[in-house]
């Protein structure tokens, strides 16, 4: 089973970072595999549609997060391992009887099963491609959720991150428990 991990969020100064691992069970449409990108790649309604294919096809996935608090005590680094070993374990728990090979989009190297780091893995490697567009659905939905707590933010348009909207918000109404600190630490000190 060749299982793809790919993350989402890792550069937001809110909101959570979101890790996917996914994998295609036996026989798995070929012509939905062919309209896989790498998300960032897809226009957002095209990308609610692969996702929806992906999960009416019963793709194999699993989803870890890290929230903004956990950001700031341990750090990105930290959190990006556990999220990739919270997915292996899931994967192992869930499907023992497989042979697993882990494929792990970027070049940091946090896996602790077998496998190996790809550079542009969500853009060569199906399986990656298609962690990368729900890990992205999941964490868009989320944003859009907060962004109706929090709409001074502009979070279902700029997804948490540090645009000039975003800041001016900032300086207008402060940060709230979804932003993370450690990414602020500029603006916090003045």
């Amino acid at each position: 089973m060749i299982i793809g991990i790919d993350e989402v969020g890792r550069g937001p100064i809110s909101g959570p970072v979101v890790m996917c691992g996914a994998a295609f069970p036996p026989g798995f449409p070929e012509d939905i595999k062919a309209q896989l990108k790498d998300s960032k790649k897809l226009t957002a309604s095209k990308r609610v549609q692969i996702a929806t294919l992906l999960k009416e096809n019963n793709l194999y996935f699993v989803l870890s997060e890290c929230s903004p608090q956990e950001i700031d005590e341990l750090g990105i680094s930290v959190c990006l391992r556990r999220c990739v070993n919270n997915i292996e374990n899931e994967f192992l728990i869930r499907h023992p009887n497989e042979d697993h090979y882990f494929i792990l989009d970027g070049n940091v190297n946090y896996l602790s099963q077998r496998g190996e780091t790809m550079i542009k893995g969500d853009d060569r490697v199906h399986e990656c491609m298609a962690a990368s567009i729900i890990a992205k659905e999941y964490r868009d939905e989320l944003m859009t959720a907060l962004h109706r707590v929090h709409p001074e933010y502009g979070w279902d348009s700029n997804s948490g991150y540090g645009t000039k909207k975003h800041y001016d918000a900032i300086s207008t109404h402060g940060i709230t428990s979804v932003h993370r600190k450690s990414f602020l630490k500029k603006i916090l000190e003045t």
